[in-house]
């Protein structure tokens, strides 16, 4: 299952963007960008065949040590509002800047009662038709294996 939440750049709560988040990930399919893909590409390219979202895997992108932008403090503030909020752990953090994208961090949760089960958050600034944050959520470890995640890398 993957979901993306534009937040709107005038600051919506946590609190609210986790119950639209939750709203995403309960209804399935017919939300923004929620979707079961049978296939890697399938939700994650758009009808021009560019991806919608930044990938996931940030190996291909270089670390960023320091952002002026902004867009990381924002970013993580929302991550550790809506994990603590849940219960969950953010393991690992992860931050690039992208030629597409801008700034995109990234943070792998897990819930306390089952780490197995982390999942991979990113967020970034977008500029498109939705302008303000945009979250997206992605298992790491997905049904068809070839749409699994390594963990982030240590620092």
């Amino acid at each position: 299952m993957f979901a993306v939440v534009f937040l709107p750049s005038d600051a919506i709560s946590p609190p609210a963007a986790v119950a639209e988040l939750l709203t995403l990930v309960g209804a399935g399919a017919g939300k923004i960008g929620a979707g079961h893909p049978k296939e890697p590409a399938d939700s994650m390219i758009d009808t021009n065949g560019e991806p919608i979202w930044p990938d996931p895997d940030p190996r291909a992108a270089p670390r960023l040590s320091h952002d002026p932008t902004g867009v990381t403090d924002q970013c993580a503030t929302w991550v550790r509002q809506m994990t603590a909020s849940l219960g969950w752990k953010i393991e690992r953090t992860y931050v690039t800047k992208e030629a597409k994208w801008g700034v995109v961090y990234r943070a792998d949760v897990a819930t306390q009662d089952d780490p197995p089960g982390r999942t991979r958050y990113m967020c970034w600034m977008s500029t498109g038709r939705h302008p303000g944050l945009a979250v997206f959520a992605h298992p790491l470890k997905m049904l068809d294996a070839r749409q699994s995640l390594d963990r982030l890398p240590a620092e």
